[in-house]
């Protein structure tokens, strides 16, 4: 935020889900406790931040004593960050994006002559841990499409379709006026070194 902050919001804390959010200060090497989540706490969700607007959306909550123990979430959710005070965030609820939820997606900011927001790729629609198979013993499989949320217009705009998706990510990277995946799993639940270009007029390229 503004060259000065980084954000942390929501995920796994020890033994469960937290609201939490936590800004990091590099110059100061110092954390501010943050306005927490008001949505259900969750991990393997994706966001990004732009200008002073953070925006999260997707990943697995706890479902309590049942089996399988997590399940999908399709909750997103907008914070307006208060330039005065950083630590004071305005929460709201969003629409999910069109489609299937996602968890372990690819986020980052995005500025197209199309849009200004917050680009969510990749991911799957079946929560899972380590190796790909759901906790519901099914194996998951990545998602094609990927949508931008326009903070402006506060509406989702379908993104490119990826040739090969994948999921497992953790962000997306912006370099050299186009944004980038790295590795992740492919389909069949396959470790790639796959490093997929998406510029968001045109279908993604390997």
């Amino acid at each position: 935020w503004r060259n000065r902050l980084i954000y942390l919001v929501s995920g796994w804390s020890t033994d469960r889900t937290v609201t939490t959010v936590q800004a990091y200060d590099p110059a100061a090497d110092r954390w501010l406790a943050a306005t927490p989540i008001p949505g259900t706490p969750v991990f393997g969700h994706a966001g990004g931040l732009i200008d002073d607007t953070l925006v999260y959306c997707g990943g697995a909550k706890m479902l309590g004593a049942v089996t399988p123990k997590y399940g999908l979430s399709d909750e997103c959710y907008r914070g307006d960050i208060d330039p005065a005070d950083p630590a004071a965030i305005a929460w709201r609820a969003i629409a999910p994006h069109p489609g299937a939820a996602r968890y372990r997606a690819a986020a980052g900011p995005v500025r197209t002559a199309a849009a200004t927001g917050i680009l969510f790729v990749g991911g799957t629609a079946n929560p899972y841990n380590y190796n790909g198979i759901g906790y519901d013993g099914r194996p998951a499989g990545p998602d094609a499409a990927s949508w931008i949320y326009d903070t402006a217009r506060d509406a989702w705009i379908a993104g490119p379709t990826l040739e090969a998706p994948t999921m497992d990510h953790r962000g997306l990277v912006t370099a050299a006026g186009a944004w980038w995946t790295i590795g992740g799993f492919g389909a069949g639940q396959s470790v790639t070194a796959r490093v997929t270009r998406i510029a968001t007029d045109s279908t993604a390229k390997d």
